[in-house]
């Protein structure tokens, strides 16, 4: 898996230069010494006595080898292959029940996602649930094989990616008419550096229903207002809404956004092996009761992409 970057292979010439200058004042007179062990080199490094980032020179690495860098991939989806059913009704005791739902995992994707909306026909009661989950694990690694010391290579890395979750929920006011759910993500990935991101546990969640001692409409879960809510590289809000009538329907939603920050990158020249890991949990879990000819419905979404490019 070698990534690399023709603009900031001219800015690390420079010091690859001047390894390998020092390379050969260590070995005999007119014959360069072998790479060292673990050589790296950062992007941003200044030659000796400079300032700044180094500059442009002759690509003039030191003697290395026999043999070549290999790149192999370890990876577990859950389910292996996507999900989906759509546009499926369901009949419950005289009720109604229109769903959806969706499971599916890539390299560095996970989404879950269901929706489904409920109806009472003559006065009569029924439940339902539904819930998606998926869960994908992905392990990079650059090893060299071969003799001698590994060679040096630019090797450019950047952690990518972020995360969505939305939920929305509306019930009927009418007694015997409720619905709850909950859309959930966690994930990470990690390389050399800074060249990681991860997100814990993040969850929104919400309850309504239909008080008929109150005969009132209520809303209780984390859907709260707007507050900063981040993780180690990442950035995001969480953020609601909600709508209640005496009659009709209320509605309630919430939705939280996260990204990676820009500055999770690892760039040097460098003949060390690497390992990337990625990984990412989403679930989307709803249930609902109708009754007394009133309804019901549940939209949840959680989408985690995690990467190191």
């Amino acid at each position: 898996m070698n990534r690399y970057s023709l603009a900031v292979a001219g800015a690390v010439a420079g010091a690859i230069g001047a390894g390998a200058t020092q390379a050969r004042a260590s070995g005999d007179a007119g014959t360069p010494a072998p790479c060292p062990w673990n050589m790296e080199i950062p992007c941003d490094a200044a030659p000796d006595g400079g300032e700044g980032p180094i500059t442009p020179g002759v690509l003039d690495p030191c003697p290395c080898g026999p043999g070549a860098w290999v790149s192999t991939r370890t990876l577990q989806l859950t389910p292996r292959t996507p999900q989906s059913v759509t546009d499926s009704t369901l009949p419950v005791n005289l009720t109604t029940w229109i769903w959806s739902r969706t499971a599916r995992a890539e390299p560095s994707h996970a989404e879950a996602s269901i929706d489904f909306s409920g109806k009472s026909h003559f006065w009569a009661s029924g439940s339902f649930t539904r819930r998606a989950s998926v869960s994908q694990s992905t392990v990079d690694r650059e090893t060299w094989e071969g003799g001698g010391v590994p060679c040096p290579r630019l090797v450019s890395l950047a952690a990518t990616g972020g995360a969505a979750l939305e939920l929305s929920i509306t019930c009927a006011a009418v007694p015997g008419c409720s619905a709850s759910g909950s859309v959930t993500i966690a994930g990470s990935c990690s390389s050399l550096g800074d060249a990681s991101a991860h997100l814990v546990d993040k969850t929104v969640r919400g309850d309504v229903g239909y008080s008929a001692h109150e005969r009132t409409l209520q809303l209780s879960g984390r859907f709260g207002t707007s507050t900063d809510d981040d993780g180690i590289g990442i950035e995001g809000k969480i953020s609601s809404e909600t709508s209640w009538k005496l009659t009709g329907s209320g509605s309630a939603s919430g939705s939280a956004a996260y990204t990676v920050l820009p500055d999770r990158t690892y760039c040097a020249f460098t003949n060390r092996g690497y390992v990337v890991r990625s990984n990412g949990n989403a679930s989307a879990v709803g249930g609902g009761t109708v009754s007394g000819n009133g309804t019901v419905a549940l939209s949840g979404l959680a989408i985690v992409q995690l990467g190191v490019m």
